[in-house]
């Protein structure tokens, strides 16, 4: 859906800003400049209708996986899953 009427398209924009102003300063805390635009890098490679669940599910099963192998005594989780990243995702 286009926005046709120029004020509406201002008032649009104005609100689009405002929320990644928010987001912003939600999550500055949590996640670098970088991080933010590698996230936005993964988003556009997907098609449309997809792209966000992509992202969310891939991330959701990380932390499963990471949580799982902290149950285990796993000493450092990112390591183990980037270990096996690495050495078997061709």
């Amino acid at each position: 859906m286009k926005i046709h009427s120029e004020e509406y398209r201002k008032m649009f924009e104005k609100s689009i800003n405002d929320d990644l102003e928010k987001l912003k300063q939600e999550s500055k805390e949590y996640f670098s400049c970088d991080d933010i635009l590698i996230l936005l890098k993964l988003l556009s490679r997907y098609s449309r209708g997809e792209e966000g669940s992509n992202i969310i599910n891939i991330a959701n099963k990380l932390d499963l996986l990471m949580r799982d192998l902290k149950m285990l005594d796993e000493k450092n989780a990112l390591n183990y899953i980037e270990e096996f990243i690495k050495n078997n995702w061709k």
